[in-house]
């Protein structure tokens, strides 16, 4: 957990799976996972790594690279929270919830509203949140179109 930790605090994101990218899984494994961690020798470790970023003070998620589950660092929050009330093509806060029951249910709701729940209330301009999010999705071996006001629109 602390080297993934580390590596989040030093680059402000990472994925949570990726072939190419710098992600959780990869870094506990030492591998380009291919398949589904899931079905991973090392699941169980990843599983509760990425429990415990998740709970995390200093940690968020987000489907910002790809629309593939990203973990932002606290530093980028501002960052995160400008681009995302500000832009149509970034999706909505969701996080997985474990209810009285015991199922798991995903729980949805806008970025205004996480960031009053979070008190993280600092924005900054538009063009350099986008810059400080482009950087530090590039230094982990993202490409910019894969970030959410980068790809191209359906036709």
């Amino acid at each position: 957990m602390q080297r993934v930790l580390r590596a989040l605090e030093n680059h402000g994101l990472l994925l949570l799976q990726d072939k190419t990218v710098m992600s959780v899984a990869g870094l506990i494994t030492g591998e380009s996972l291919t398949k589904s961690w899931w079905s991973h020798p090392r699941s169980h470790e990843i599983f509760r790594c990425v429990q415990q970023l998740s709970d995390h003070p200093d940690v968020l998620t987000a489907r910002l690279i790809a629309r593939k589950v990203t973990f932002v660092h606290r530093r980028l929050w501002p960052a995160l929270l400008s681009v995302a009330t500000t832009l149509d093509a970034f999706p909505p806060h969701t996080e997985e919830v474990h209810t009285e029951s015991g199922r798991h249910e995903l729980r949805t709701q806008s970025w205004a509203d996480w960031a009053a729940q979070h008190d993280a209330h600092e924005r900054i301009a538009i063009d350099e949140a986008k810059a400080q999010l482009e950087k530090a999705a590039m230094a982990i071996g993202a490409k910019a179109s894969m970030l959410p006001w980068k790809r191209q629109a359906p036709r």
